[in-house]
């Protein structure tokens, strides 16, 4: 399977987890960013060679990036909601099966149901950042591989930025 296919999988497999959710604005708010993201992975995907495609990832990673932030702060709000509806029966709750402690408290069940999907959505999150990083050097690979010596113009611009300097001393 290919990395593109994998990431447009685990894109879709965090979308349909994020629909079983309570509706909640801060659920639509993460729903929106990971619709956006899942776009611009379908552009990116659909255009180009892959040297040219991996010239966008680092566009896509920071997008990631911010996603990966709204969801960090999701799964903390969801956390204190499940800590505020549990109150001081929380150790009793924690200590029931998932039937009990949906009839005993069912708020606190869906906050508690809540934050671990969003946990399960930033692991997965976690793989699409380490697909690309993967993609992009497959990609750098390829581009220096098809390299002549002396071709510096063949190497992708995204390449050439993150070369470091030469050294200022001579032998």
């Amino acid at each position: 399977m290919n990395g593109q296919s994998t990431i447009s999988q685990h894109i879709e497999q965090a979308r349909s987890m994020l629909r079983q959710l309570p509706a909640d604005m801060s659920i639509h708010t993460l729903q929106t960013a990971l619709d956006d993201l899942a776009q611009t992975w379908d552009a990116v995907s659909h255009t180009g060679t892959p040297e040219q495609q991996a010239e966008q990832y680092p566009t896509l990673r920071f997008g990631l990036h911010k996603l990966t932030e709204l969801v960090d702060d999701l799964q903390s709000a969801w956390a204190e909601k499940y800590r505020q509806e549990a109150g001081e029966e929380k150790d009793m709750l924690e200590q029931l099966t998932e039937e009990e402690q949906r009839s005993q408290n069912p708020i606190a069940y869906e906050s508690k149901s809540t934050y671990h999907v969003i946990g399960q959505v930033r692991s997965i999150l976690t793989d699409i950042n380490a697909k690309l990083l993967d993609m992009r050097g497959e990609a750098e690979h390829q581009a220096l591989r098809h390299q002549q010596p002396g071709e510096s113009g063949r190497i992708p611009a995204y390449m050439r930025e993150t070369d470091p300097a030469p050294p200022t001393l001579s032998p």
